[in-house]
């Protein structure tokens, strides 16, 4: 009775057609809309439409290397469809071939140049590539017949970011601002490009002008401590963090901003202690309870066994969290324990080779041990390291110089 009813719906699959096909993937059935056009591909094989609505479907899926198939061999029978090349751009893109995906957008270019839907997917493919320069040309194009497309505008102000004509990108978020005031996307990419730029004061007016509207959203506060943390007003920022666990007391957003403000707590570390306990006993399945508690606890001098107990709790949550693998290798090294705390240390470095504090703890352990090769190995690449990031500290300066950006009345 089992292989009856197999047989059955087997035969219901091979009587179904395209169009109902297709319905099934409009009601979201995408699982049972492949099953069907694989049954109507095995007994259509030379159905190029089937072919590409079931390379569209497997796409959706996830399938990119079954559907690249399917569109490359509907391009090799038919090349003259702007829109299958359109696919085949998106596959090749997707599979690694940047140049076979430069080659299929511009045969749909050539095939359909005043179509206003192949100027949008070349901007996405050039984008893909690295071409910011052409994905500017075309997104722009784009733009201009549909105006109203949030995505594409936010993705034209990535662009220019990326150009690194930032006065740009910061007009379009600001139109996108006002074309659409009640949408969170064009403040936060505006705020997110002020403060890379350390334009710190108007990043702050543009978000307390939206206030009102962005109050239960818990990136507005995220990124409102951002601001006031890089004008330097801790207590406005740790307001700003712990707002976030009211609004989201579950979510990890919240409680992992205040990372950088704990050592800056002081008389408040308390209350952050308190809400992390709840935290950690409502989420024992995240890191991050476990180990911000140790680290308030490791703050105010505790050397516990309750702390070491913590982190190892973190690990244990998640066994590739490494910022726990690094704090509970300090302790161990503090109490002596090298011979625990060198695996831990050397866990750091296999997922954070360019962390440099671990290596700096690997060269004093080793040296302690007396492996001179090693300890002079961690040193020197702990220094290389130092210099590295001062050296890229420096460039974000240079390239990200602090913008002219004034609010106008009523915005």
């Amino acid at each position: 009775m089992r292989w009856l009813g197999f047989l059955l719906a087997v035969a219901a699959w091979a009587q179904m057609t395209l169009d109902q096909a297709m319905d099934l993937a409009s009601k979201g059935k995408f699982a049972e809309a492949e099953r069907a056009l694989l049954g109507l591909e095995k007994s259509q094989p030379e159905d190029l439409e089937v072919r590409f609505r079931l390379g569209l479907i497997l796409l959706r899926n996830g399938k990119v290397q079954e559907a690249s198939a399917r569109f490359e061999g509907v391009v090799k029978a038919n090349p003259d469809v702007a829109t299958v090349w359109l696919a085949v751009a998106q596959t090749r893109l997707k599979l690694g071939d940047s140049a076979g995906a430069v080659e299929a957008i511009q045969r749909a270019e050539k095939l359909s140049p005043q179509d206003p839907p192949v100027w949008r997917a070349a901007a996405m493919i050039y984008e893909g590539t690295g071409d910011v320069a052409r994905a500017i040309g075309f997104q722009e194009r784009w733009l201009r017949v549909a105006p109203n497309d949030m995505a594409s505008q936010l993705r034209l102000a990535r662009l220019y970011e990326a150009s690194k004509d930032s006065a740009k990108a910061v007009r379009i978020y600001q139109e996108a601002i006002d074309r659409a005031p009640e949408q969170w996307p064009p403040y936060a990419g505006l705020v997110e490009l002020l403060l890379a730029h350390r334009t710190s004061a108007p990043a702050l007016t543009v978000l307390e002008a939206a206030a009102e509207r962005f109050a239960k959203n818990p990136e507005y506060w995220r990124l409102l401590g951002l601001a006031q943390y890089q004008m330097g007003d801790i207590g406005k920022a740790l307001d700003a963090f712990l707002r976030i666990s009211e609004i989201a007391p579950d979510e990890e957003m919240g409680y992992a901003s205040l990372e950088t403000l704990l050592a800056d707590a002081g008389d408040r570390r308390g209350e952050i202690v308190r809400r992390l306990r709840g935290f950690r006993t409502r989420k024992p399945g995240s890191p991050i309870g476990h180990y911000l508690l140790a680290r308030c606890l490791l703050l105010e001098g505790d050397r516990s066994l309750t702390v070491a107990a913590l982190l190892r709790q973190a690990l244990q949550a998640d066994a590739g969290f490494w910022p726990a693998a690094f704090e509970l290798g300090q302790l161990l090294e503090e109490q002596g324990k090298t011979a625990e705390a060198l695996p831990l240390l050397r866990r750091v470095i296999q997922a954070n080779a360019e962390y440099a504090p671990a290596h700096y703890s690997l060269s004093r352990i080793y040296a302690r041990q007396g492996n001179r090769a090693l300890a002079v190995e961690h040193r020197k690449r702990h220094g290389e390291l130092v210099d590295k990031e001062r050296e890229a500290a420096e460039r974000a300066r240079t390239e990200n110089p602090v913008l002219d950006y004034r609010v106008e009345k009523g915005r």
